[in-house]
């Protein structure tokens, strides 16, 4: 009887949660790649062949002000200072991690919903063949997406030490974007 009630909880926990499995499942590990920022942007997305295919008509100047727009719940541009090729860190968390603000120039939280079993980073020319793919279970998870050195570049804009870092985590809602420093 005990199993029974244990499996019911569990079953009536996965249709809440929407299936999110990932709470259990995420596996805590840092990603380091360069990117090629065409246009300055970055395009995160789920790894779905359909929905990584970047449209400029997403583009909004108060997007570019807050240097992140929020195209679905499964695709994000982060705008970056230089449109050449920068250093980008995804850091998969099992939750949210308490950053301290002052050693960023900017940071933005929002959500993003995976359903494919893939986070893929795209630059803002990139195919489908260029993006980086990391394995996540699917669900439902947050972003932290920090900047630095936004203020070190050269005159011309193509030198600098700007860099970006991805915190992502599971959770069991979508966040609506939010600038936690600007």
């Amino acid at each position: 009887m005990k199993s029974l009630r244990s499996w019911i909880v569990g079953l009536y926990g996965m249709l809440l949660l929407g299936c999110n499995t990932t709470l259990q499942t995420v596996e805590e590990k840092q990603y380091n790649f360069k990117v090629f920022a065409d246009y300055h942007t970055i395009y995160l997305t789920n790894g779905n062949k359909n929905e990584a295919v970047f449209n400029p008509d997403k583009i909004t100047d108060t997007g570019i002000k807050n240097r992140f727009d929020i195209v679905s719940k499964r695709a994000v541009l982060l705008y970056t200072a230089r449109n050449i090729e920068v250093p980008l860190q995804v850091i998969v968390v099992k939750k949210q991690p308490q950053l301290n603000l002052d050693n960023w120039d900017h940071v933005n939280r929002c959500g993003i919903q995976i359903s494919s079993n893939h986070f893929l980073i795209l630059g803002g020319t990139d195919g489908i063949k260029e993006a980086k793919s990391i394995a996540l279970p699917n669900g439902y998870y947050g972003m932290l997406l920090g900047y630095q050195g936004l203020k070190t570049l050269s005159k011309d804009g193509l030198d600098g030490k700007d860099k970006y870092t991805i915190y992502l985590w599971p959770t069991q809602q979508y966040f609506q974007e939010q600038i936690l420093k600007q």
